[in-house]
Formats: structure tokens, sequence, C-alpha cells
């Protein structure tokens, strides 16, 4: 008979105990650490784009309105009798297209019917009309131009522009 010796086969041979071991948890740790930080940093990019989707949204809704009040004043050839440029800033008197030459103002915007839109802090808006002094098609030039260009711009509070134009003219088409 053998004596009986302690084998160390023996030993690994036995049970195994499950479960993680500190390495394994903090390799998962880690994983799920930069997991966490990426799907962040993604719903974070989504919310700005979202804010500033929405502020664009606003600022154009703003700026078509103010286009259409424009446009619906009767063509001048003219901006030399801007009354916003003149410093009267009450819409109310403007009779013709280019009273709105040189016209800003800022939140909350005031409709003509009295209306006040609040889009929040930050929005400005500016109406331009220019009138070339001679417009040229073919070989006939004409020395007083029957077009208008009018542009509105809303800057959003993040400083993002947002700039709508219209062609007009004292031309009537008539079928």
């Amino acid at each position: 008979m053998q004596p009986h010796t302690l084998r160390t086969d023996a030993l690994r041979s036995g049970p195994r105990r499950s479960g993680f071991t500190l390495i394994e948890s903090l390799i998962a740790s880690v994983v799920l650490a930069i997991a966490v930080v990426g799907i962040a940093g993604a719903i974070g990019a989504s919310f700005n784009q979202t804010t500033e989707l929405d502020q664009d949204s606003a600022a154009i809704s703003v700026a078509r309105a103010m286009l259409e009040e424009v446009a619906a004043k009767p063509f001048a050839s003219s901006t030399s009798s801007s009354k916003a440029s003149a410093g009267n800033l009450d819409r109310s008197t403007y009779t013709s297209v280019a009273d709105y030459h040189g016209y800003h103002d800022a939140n909350p915007f005031t409709t003509l019917s009295g209306q006040t839109v609040d889009l929040g802090a930050g929005y400005t808006r500016s109406v331009t009309y220019t009138v070339p002094a001679s417009v040229t098609v073919g070989s006939t030039t004409t020395s007083l131009s029957d077009f208008g260009k009018i542009t509105v711009t809303v800057t959003s509070p993040t400083g993002r522009d947002i700039t709508l134009s219209r062609l007009i003219t004292s031309v009537s088409m008539a079928r």
C-alpha cells in the first residue's frame, strides 16, 4: 500500500465555484460605463438638434407672417420714402412696401391686428426692401424697375439667421 499523498490535481478537479471574479466585474463595469457615455452623448446631441429645429420653425413662422404682411401692401418703385428708415416703427401707418424698408423689432412680436406672439427671449426680426435702379431684359433696359425684393430675416436665440425673400412686381397679370 502506498502512503496517502495529497495531490494538487485532486484539488483542482473538485467542483468549481460559480460567480464573477473581481477582474470580470471591473471589465463589465468599464464596458457598461462606455456604453452609457455613448448613449448619453447621442441623447444630448438629439436634444440640441430638437431645440434648434423648434427655434428654426418658430423663426420661419414669424418671418412668413411678416413677408405676407409686407407683400400685401402696394408696390413702391423706391425706398426713399421708407417710414421705418425714418424711425417710424408703427406698422399700422405703413401704406406701401417701401415703408417696411429698415423695419426691425424684437420678441415679443405684434401682428397688425394687435395680437402678441411671444417666442421667448432672444429673437429679432428685420425687413429690407430693394428695387434695382434699372432692369435689362434682352437688349432693352428700363430706367425704372417694375420689380422689388422683400427680405425678412429672423435671428434665433442661438444666433442662427432665417432669411425669406420674395420678388414682387407692379405689373398686373391678366388672363
